[in-house]
């Protein structure tokens, strides 16, 4: 595996941290400037992201660990599963597969912030207005 650095040209990634226990209780979300892409020149990976802070632990039972987020397309990417707008992945992190899962998000950029806002509208009782204890 040669893995080499593509810079992230201003991308946002979007991280979900699940709970530990059972990844269904809660998620916290959060923006991160896209510092780099590690690339594997042999395609034995797949591309990471390299952000500021810290990419979250997998969780068998829990939905994506990140997202890629085209802040001038306003288009989330979640590889191999979907292409589309915040709110439907906020969607995704909530109810795919099932779930009822609240979600807390700090988002530094506004367009993010509005549409987690907007969607929690829509969403009462999936959006949480604390962290999770």
């Amino acid at each position: 595996m040669a893995l080499h650095a593509v810079p992230g040209a201003g991308a946002l990634i979007i991280t979900m941290e699940y709970d530990p226990d059972t990844g269904q209780a809660w998620c916290i979300m959060h923006d991160n400037a896209c510092l780099a892409w590690l690339v594997d020149d042999t395609s034995a990976a797949e591309p990471n992201p390299v952000i500021v802070g810290s990419m979250p632990k997998l969780n068998a039972a829990a939905g994506p660990l990140w997202a890629a987020y085209a802040v001038n397309a306003n288009t989330c990417f979640v590889p191999n599963k979907m292409r589309g707008t915040p709110e439907e992945l906020f969607d995704l992190v909530a109810k795919g597969s099932g779930a009822q899962r609240p979600i807390y998000a700090k988002f530094a950029d506004n367009d993010l912030a509005a549409a987690f806002n907007n969607w929690g509208l829509a969403n009462a009782s999936l959006k949480l207005k604390a962290p999770p204890q």
